[in-house]
């Protein structure tokens, strides 16, 4: 019968032909922007690594784990940060504008802090 190799589409010509290779692992989730900075990065830093999950059909998955455990390293820091800053969730503050900066400060460094641990490593 042959090589199933024989069967597969091929792009190119000659000794320059590769497969075309088209993922099936779709997922109705949603990768999220972490997820997606991650992907971005690993083209661009580990292009072997993302080789290879794209080849394996793990790539939407890897991605959204990313995405969830970003989601979560964040709400374990910001509670974190809120005790070094003395600031309560929900406290009574006379100026409600200077907690809310304050939060969103807070918010930042989390995000920033969790990124460079699971995103950028």
């Amino acid at each position: 019968m042959g090589n199933p190799e024989e069967n597969r589409n091929r792009t190119g010509k000659g000794t320059g032909e590769i497969p075309d290779l088209k993922l099936t692992a779709r997922t109705d989730r949603f990768i999220g922007k972490y997820g997606r900075m991650r992907e971005i990065y690993l083209r661009e830093h580990e292009p072997v690594f993302y080789s290879r999950l794209v080849l394996d059909e793990k790539i939407y998955p890897y991605l959204i784990e990313t995405e969830q455990k970003v989601q979560e390293r964040m709400d374990h820091i910001l509670p974190e940060l809120m005790e070094e800053a003395g600031i309560q969730e929900g406290g009574k503050y006379s100026n409600s504008t200077d907690w809310i900066e304050r939060m969103e400060k807070l918010r930042r460094a989390a995000e920033k802090q969790a990124v460079r641990e699971l995103v950028y490593c």
